[in-house]
């Protein structure tokens, strides 16, 4: 329809858009959608009935002509528009507003909705139409100009303010004007609406109730089957729910305005909330049932292939998309059998897109019904959903669930116990039955399972080989998880980024969503160990970025500190670790979290709150055997360094000996840390840069200030006073003879006394709060020397 008396709004409408994005609101049937069409140069994408993440970013790839639906090619492809506009965004604005900084950033939005989302900022509320305005809608709606021109103006007036100046109301109403006078419209069907105090939305349902009763009973009941169906749907897939014939019906709702066509190619049709709301309780069980059994029989058979093709070929099929929202009505049916096969995909699909939670949701609502071996197919999805997002006890239940559902040997159910033995950090139990298990099968997906449980327990020979074996066994799905853990495992090994590159080589992760954003952190790990830590940051914000926008929350956090920690490597404290974050975070991104601001609060020498907040943090990650948990505890305790020696000695004591520990140990040795290929070891190597970087000595070395920061005054102490002097004015190392000739000056020294009193000094000065800034070198005739590596000021300039 035109639009109508909507001039005013039009202008504040262009008016907000020119600022940025907005959001146009307002109750069903409002006129949202025909505001939102009159924008000029703008790309319209039709999200009625949108509640996945995938479709929706199906939807806009389609509506964009993008070649991916990947969030890079979609914010490339938005900046050839001047605005697009999301319609009819009710289910799905959580998954847009996930989108708001990773596709559209830099581009103009509408939204079209009932309520308010979080973003964008701007909003408009879209009120009714004044009554002279509703009645040229009336006038015009009615479809027959001769019959138009013979309404009476006045009675058109009464019959727009009846319904409240309701767009879709007022063209619903001029149906019924084609056989009644506008006031038997208003008196006959609106009786009981002349009470102006009853809510606006009853004057629409009433029109809308009104209109329902125009049709044939043929045409009704096919109303009440496409009420049934979630958003927009093709001619192919209203028949297939009718289970015959829909033309000649689908023309008389058309003609009615009941079903909207949406003017997509092939024809797209929908109907309108309010319709629904209306024709969904006048569908008996029968009917309900009828459809459910006829859009079973369409799209699960389609649904399941295709998602087989996707995981063995890695071939997405271009229908899965439009199937999904089918599914979801599935879920509603009264069959377990169909309830139970419409899951599956659904979870097979969202373990491949990332909303794991969904899996987990949807379990609740499914009854415990239903053919065995369907139950344990989907109890696998769910367990391995609450394992991911370390809900440990609700992945308990279902693995009891399932256990007394299973065959005793089943390789399937036996790997996945022992995922739940390594969640809780019995690794020795999980390692042995996982071995048993995959020694008696050849399924993938156990010795995937077997290379993440040897992983976890830190044997990587293990781990590399059993990720190599479900390499080789596996489809393209299980070939691409693999090799992201195979790529894990080989850096932990000491692989170079070559070789990392080459076990990369040949795997194709397009169209698994949930892998992609993981392979791009796989190469910002490696371009930080070629030295690249500007590129690796980059790629590390992007996988973030993709991780939040797919709603994998805990992943996305735990990729963006590996981001924000490359910060200390570049000389900076990252202040990012140090904000709220945007997106909720599960218990362990919460400590890994505060271990990371721990680490930088003692970077910046705060080391009292470094304290409270990330030592408590890293014994809770080593509690919970988290693999980041002796790394974690070796950064903080070298970012402690010798100004908490005691503490960072704490944290190091029950440590595994390695080369961050080592690392580490040097640091509070005072040993110089020399900076290595891995990340996390150029990470170490930083912080101990940092404290002596903090310390400050007095050229005549009266006194200094500590990496703590407090000021030492050695004025008294002669000894101490004329050995530090001498190291600050010094330009290289000096041995025992060079100290004692510069410090004790024409002393006859006998016995190694020169050599006791220079060991006593150098070891109290490093007491005192230079350990670290006093270093000791060996030279080339193996003869120990001392140098002072720290800032050499005058106390006074500081």
């Amino acid at each position: 329809m035109p639009v109508f008396g909507r001039q005013a709004d039009q202008d504040a409408l262009n008016q907000l858009l020119s600022a940025g994005s907005a959001a146009l609101l307002g109750p069903p049937g409002i006129g949202k959608t025909t505001l939102a069409r009159s924008i000029v140069n703008s790309v319209w994408v039709d999200l009625e009935g949108v509640e996945a993440a995938d479709v929706l970013q199906t939807r806009l790839a389609r509506a964009l002509d993008s070649p991916t639906d990947e969030a890079p090619a979609l914010r490339h492809a938005l900046t050839t528009v001047a605005v697009v506009v999301l319609d009819g965004a009710e289910g799905c604005l959580p998954h847009i507003e996930a989108l708001a900084d990773s596709v559209f950033a830099n581009s103009t939005v509408l939204v079209t909705a009932q309520r308010r989302p979080q973003w964008p900022a701007a909003t408009m509320e879209l009120g009714p139409l004044d009554p002279t305005a509703g009645a040229k809608l009336l006038r015009t709606a009615v479809g027959s100009t001769r019959l138009a021109q013979t309404l009476n103006e006045l009675e058109l007036v009464a019959l727009s303010e009846a319904l409240d100046g309701v767009p879709l109301a007022l063209e619903l109403a001029a149906t019924r004007l084609r056989i009644h006078s506008p006031r038997a419209v208003r008196d006959q069907t609106l009786n009981a609406l002349h009470d102006a105090r009853r809510p606006q939305r009853q004057h629409l349902l009433h029109a809308v109730a009104a209109a329902v009763q125009t049709v044939s009973d043929q045409a009704r009941e096919l109303l009440t089957i496409a009420a049934l169906l979630p958003g927009g749907f093709r001619t192919t897939v209203l028949a297939a729910a009718a289970g015959g014939a829909v033309d000649s019906a689908l023309l008389e709702l058309l003609d009615a305005s009941l079903v909207h066509p949406l003017g997509t190619s092939p024809p797209t049709f929908r109907v309108l909330a309010p319709i629904r709301e209306v024709a969904r309780p006048s569908a008996d069980s029968e009917v309900i049932h009828r459809t459910h059994r006829n859009l079973a029989v369409y799209a699960l058979p389609r649904a399941e292939n295709a998602m087989d093709d996707l995981e063995e070929r890695g071939q997405a099929q271009p229908d899965l998309a439009n199937l999904l929202p089918l599914l979801q009505a599935l879920l509603g049916s009264k069959d377990a059998e169909t309830r139970l096969r419409a899951a599956i995909v659904l979870g097979r699909r969202e373990h491949h897109t990332g909303p794991l939670q969904a899996t987990v949701a949807r379990d609740q609502a499914l009854a415990n019904t239903g053919p065995a071996e369907l139950r344990v197919k989907w109890g696998l999805l769910v367990a391995a959903a609450t394992f991911h997002l370390s809900q440990l006890d609700a992945g308990d239940a279902v693995l009891t669930r399932i256990v007394a559902l299973a065959p005793a040997d089943d390789p399937l159910v036996s790997g996945m116990v022992a995922i739940g033995l390594s969640t809780h950090g019995d690794h020795s139990a999980a390692v042995a039955l996982i071995d048993a298990t995959t020694a008696t099968t050849d399924h993938p997906r156990p010795w995937f399972q077997a290379g993440t449980i040897h992983f976890h327990a830190h044997d990587l020979p293990s781990a590399k080989a059993a990720f190599q074996r479900a390499r080789d066994l596996g489809g393209a799905f299980v070939q691409a998880r693999a090799t992201y853990g195979l790529c894990a495992a080989l850096r932990d090994m000491g692989a170079s980024a070559d070789e990392l590159s080459r076990a990369l080589a040949g795997i194709e992760v397009d169209a698994f969503p949930w892998l992609s954003p993981r392979f791009l952190s796989v190469k910002g790990v490696c371009q930080a160990d070629q030295g690249d830590i500007e590129a690796a940051q980059t790629s590390l914000a992007r996988s973030a970025e993709q991780l939040f926008a797919l709603g994998d929350h805990d992943d996305a956090h735990t990729v963006a500190l590996v981001g924000h920690s490359l910060d200390f490597v570049k000389g900076t404290v990252p202040q990012a670790v140090f904000e709220p974050p945007a997106h909720p975070a599960g218990q362990r991104v919460a400590l890994l979290t505060a271990a990371w601001r721990g680490v930088a609060l003692a970077a910046r020498g705060e080391h009292s709150d470094a304290l409270a907040i990330g030592v408590p943090a890293v014994h809770s990650l080593l509690q919970l055997a988290d693999p980041w948990a002796d790394e974690l505890a070796a950064t903080l305790a070298t970012a402690l360094g010798p100004a908490r020696a005691e503490q960072a000695e704490s944290l190091l004591a029950d440590l595994p000996q390695g080369p961050l520990v080592a690392m580490a140990r040097a640091c509070l040795d005072g040993v110089p840390v020399v900076p290595q290929a891995r990340t996390e070891q150029r990470i170490v190597a930083a912080l101990a840069v940092r404290h002596t970087a903090r310390i400050r000595v007095a050229k005549d070395g009266r006194a200094f200030t500590a990496a703590d920061g407090q000021r030492v005054d050695i004025s008294r102490r002669r000894v101490l006073r004329r050995v530090l002097g001498v190291l600050a004015i010094a330009d290289g190392a000096l041995t025992v003879g060079q100290l004692c000739e510069r410090v004790w000056p024409g002393e006859r020294l006998v016995d190694g006394s020169g050599t006791r009193r220079v060991h006593v000094a150098i070891s109290s000065l490093r007491g005192l709060g230079l350990r670290g800034a006093i270093v000791t070198k060996t030279l080339a005739d193996g003869e120990t020397a001392w140098q002072l590596v720290a800032d050499r000021r005058s106390l006074s300039e500081l």
